[in-house]
Parts: structure tokens; sequence; C-alpha cells
């Protein structure tokens, strides 16, 4: 790599030296995998959605969005039904604001 100069170069090199327990996980587990295709391809959808809509028109707008993303995420891989648990999570927060939003949208179990 030509745009690499061998300062650059050896100090990469320096970062999988010296973090090697963390980056080669998949080689002794594995039920790690060594890519992080899955997560990718979990954000695609979000990602393709904000390219159609012109994406935020603000940095906190973008900010926002992507928390919700990674809400919703979470929630999926955790196997909550995003919509039903914001939805009650905001219908106990019109009720009572001290309530954690963190606990209504993780932590409790909406009634069914």
């Amino acid at each position: 790599m030509a745009f690499l100069n061998r300062s650059s170069n050896g100090g990469i090199q320096e970062i999988f030296r010296k973090n090697r327990d963390r980056l080669y996980k998949w080689v002794d587990n594995r039920e790690v995998p060594a890519d992080n295709n899955e997560s990718e391809r979990e954000i695609r959808l979000g990602v393709i959605s904000r390219e159609v809509s012109f994406g935020s028109q603000s940095i906190e707008g973008a900010k926002i969005r992507g928390r919700m993303m990674s809400i919703i995420y979470t929630m999926k891989k955790r196997g909550i039904d995003p919509v039903k648990r914001i939805e009650y999570a905001l219908d106990e927060l019109a009720k009572n604001r001290n309530k954690d939003p963190y606990k209504l949208l993780f932590h409790s179990k909406p009634p069914d």
C-alpha cells in the first residue's frame, strides 16, 4: 500500500499486536464470527431508508435517528416487538414522566 508510510503501517501493526486477544476471539471460539457481516446486514435497511428519505436535515436529527435505530435493532435482537414496546413506554411516560425510559423499553413487560 503505497499511501501508507512506514510509521503509519507500523502503527497499524502495533494496534493488531496490542489487541490480539480482542481482535482474534474467533480463532479460539468458533461461535464468534470472524467478520461483522451480520451486523452490516442488520443496519442495511436503516441505511437504505435514510438514503431514500434524503437523510436527516440536521446533526441533532441524525443523532436521534441513530439512537432510535440502535434501540430498534437491539429490541429485535432480544425478541422484543419494537412497535409495541415503544408504544407502551410512551404511554407509561405520558402517565408519569419520572419513570425510567430504559427500564420501560428493555426491562419491563407490558401487559398483553
